[in-house]
């Protein structure tokens, strides 16, 4: 099947575009090798609305690199998966729901929805990777100025039982002048409570508590304000 994507380029965006209930478009469809890992390479993608006329959300690139052993019987394992320069605007909603823009608003949780296997399936991933991404939030409940982060880049490495989430992204900088951070963990808490350790890193310079969107705020106590520095 891999060889075959460049040819099937068309069938591709059909099915995606009949999947999803928007027009989904791809530049170009190839295949690689990530080391001994056959991966698929997608350039260009990008999803518009129903009538085609706009854009909701673009990427400059997605691959994924897969586990060589399991598709001799058929079956898929993510080895790698990287989306680069993903263009994409949240929002949330007057009547609080949030959204990606132009796609429908994002379902509520079941209440007796257990995160556990979402991740259990986030750790099993060799790395799950997001490379220089663009994103705009805006909030229409509260009618907020909107909110531009740029270069965000945000790396899930798994090694066994040793999962490490790194975090880098340029603010506006009347909200931080330096932000990133770090989380290594030993373990899945949510699997095994008693056995799993974890650290966290963390730059935080100029962060001015009053400029966070008050979505954020509104889960902050109110006597916590002023400017973190760690």
């Amino acid at each position: 099947l891999l060889p075959q994507v460049e040819q099937r380029k068309q069938e591709i965006e059909n099915y995606l575009s009949k999947k999803s209930g928007y027009h989904i478009t791809v530049d170009k469809i190839d295949t690689y090798w990530d080391g001994l890992h056959p991966g698929i390479r997608a350039n260009g993608v990008r999803v518009h609305n129903k009538d085609k006329k706009q854009i909701l959300t673009q990427f400059r690139q997605l691959r994924v690199s897969l586990v060589l052993l399991p598709l001799l019987w058929r079956s898929i394992e993510v080895h790698e998966l990287v989306l680069v320069e993903p263009r994409m605007a949240f929002e949330r909603l007057r009547n609080g729901r949030y959204r990606i823009r132009g796609l429908a608003p994002i379902k509520k949780p079941k209440e007796k929805q257990d995160p556990e296997g979402f991740v259990k399936f986030l750790f099993s991933q060799g790395l799950l990777a997001i490379e220089n991404g663009e994103i705009t939030w805006r909030d229409y409940k509260t009618g907020e100025p909107a909110i531009r982060v740029t270069k965000l880049n945000l790396h899930l490495k798994n090694k066994g039982a040793r999962h490490t989430l790194a975090f880098t992204a340029n603010f506006p900088k009347k909200l931080c002048q330096s932000c990133s951070f770090v989380i290594g963990i030993r373990g899945n808490p949510l699997v095994d409570k008693k056995n799993w350790s974890g650290q966290v890193v963390l730059n935080a310079k100029g962060v001015n508590l009053a400029a966070l969107p008050r979505v954020i705020k509104e889960k902050i106590p109110a006597k916590v304000n002023g400017v973190v520095n760690t």
